[in-house]
Formats: structure tokens, sequence, C-alpha cells
């Protein structure tokens, strides 16, 4: 079996990182936000007595390190539940995890005497807009590398002595996915005094699986009325526009055009 020195590990280390880096810079952006329910929180945990940080998105075995003496510092970042995998490692001499996305580092610290534990969580693959930030503090025997989505926090290590190793993985907003574009298929519709028109088929939001609310109103409602789930209803004589409007400031608007009874 190849042994490594612990310089040479570190220059694997680090090297791995690199290459690490510039595969995910190069990736085409797209959009961070997903819904809710697609994504984990991830809990950053700190051991105050090596130095270490855990980060874990098992509630259970959150609770258990606290129990144990750790403090719990809250929700680091959100992690898809789909992406690539974050690979899990720990160092039973030194009591310290590692984590990366990349499979030559892991196999390189399983051949050096960590442990594999599996896949800890995903790294977003469709977007790259919320890095992970990873550094590493060359002086220290555990807690060697720390993991945080603040660039504050980054850069205020790497003052300290840390070497900055780029972005470790990436992850997601989980507030939802906003509207980007809205529009109606309408250019104008013409309705009697009585009638009713379900408006939703022709109207288009972007992307399809937004999770925007939509809003409806209407300009005058003795014209025009119109209910939550875009259906309108003739009312009166006149010409009215009701608007519909995303949680994210998008709009589109159908002009309806009542004629006096018995004219048409």
């Amino acid at each position: 079996m190849t042994t490594y020195s612990r310089g040479s590990l570190s220059r694997v280390l680090l090297a791995c990182a690199a290459a690490l880096v510039c595969a995910l810079v190069a990736a085409t952006p797209a959009q961070a936000a997903v819904r809710p329910e697609n994504a984990n929180a991830m809990h950053r945990l700190y051991n105050p007595n090596t130095g270490e940080h855990f980060y874990t998105a098992n509630a259970g075995e959150r609770d258990a390190v606290v129990a144990a003496g750790w403090n719990y510092e809250g929700i680091g970042w959100y992690a898809p539940k789909e992406g690539g995998d974050v690979y899990r490692l720990y160092n039973p001499y030194a009591g310290d995890h590692h984590y990366t996305t990349n499979a030559r580092e892991r196999d390189v610290m399983v051949q050096v005497g960590w442990l594999y534990e599996g896949v800890g969580w995903l790294s977003d693959t469709a977007a790259y807009e919320i890095p992970v930030w990873r550094e590493y503090n060359p002086n220290a025997m555990a807690g060697a590398h720390n993991f945080t989505t603040s660039k504050r926090e980054h850069v205020t290590l790497c003052t300290l002595g840390w070497r900055g190793e780029g972005i470790a993985w990436y992850g997601v907003d989980p507030s939802g996915i906003p509207a980007t574009s809205i529009a109606s298929s309408l250019g104008g519709l013409t309705l009697e005094v009585g009638d009713g028109y379900d408006l939703r088929p022709a109207i288009t939001v972007e992307p399809a699986d937004t999770t925007d609310y939509l809003t409806w109103t209407t300009s005058d409602p003795r014209v025009v009325t119109v209910d939550d789930q875009g259906r309108v209803t003739a009312v009166g004589e006149g010409e009215a526009q009701v608007r519909v409007r995303t949680d994210s400031g998008k709009e589109a608007v159908v002009d309806i055009y009542v004629p006096r009874p018995g004219s048409v």
C-alpha cells in the first residue's frame, strides 16, 4: 500500500482541491433556488475541545453530538436532494472528519488510514451559485478543515493563517423558485353580461415549476369580477383590465370588453 507523509498528503489534497475548483467554476450557471422539500438543512457543530467543525443533515446525529458536548452553531447551508456526491471520511486516530467531492482525494485518504463513511450529502450540480468555501489549518492535528458559505468567514480565516482551498461544493436556496416571466395568449376578450371565462389556461408562467402564487385583480369590479383562480364573470357594460401578478412581481394583463346588453 502506498504511504504518504503529512506534507505529501497535504500537497495531494491541495492539488485535488485546485482541480475541483477549476471543474466547478467552468460549469454553466443556472438558478440555485429549489422547492423547500427538495433541500436538506446542513447542521453545523463545533467541538470546543478539539476545534473541529462537524456537519450533518441528520437531526438525530446532530442531537447526539450536542449531547456529547459539541456546540450547535445552526444551519450552515442547504444541500440539494439531487446532485453530486460529497464523501464523508473519519480519522480514527485524530477523531477528525473530512468531506470532499473528489473521489481521488477520498481514495488517497482511505489509503493513509481514514475510514470512508459513505456519501454525507449532495452538492448542487445545476446552478453552482451558492459556494461552500474550504479552508485548511496547517497547524492543527484535528479540525484541520473548515467549510462555510460565508465569504467573510473564509477571508478572516485566511487572514489568520488558514490556507484557502477554494470552493468545496455548492448549496442551494430552499426559499422557492421565483417566476421569471408571465404572459397571456389573449390579446383581448369580449364577454356578454353574465358570461364567465377561465383565464388560467391562457396564462403561461416561467419556469413551469415556479413556487410563486398568482394574485388576480380587476380594474373595475362593476364590469368584471375575478376570483383567486382566474375565473372572470362579466357583470356590467364597459371595459376593464384583469391583472395577474406573481409573488416575484411579474405581471400580465388581459383587456376585457363587455358590450351593452342587446347591442351584439
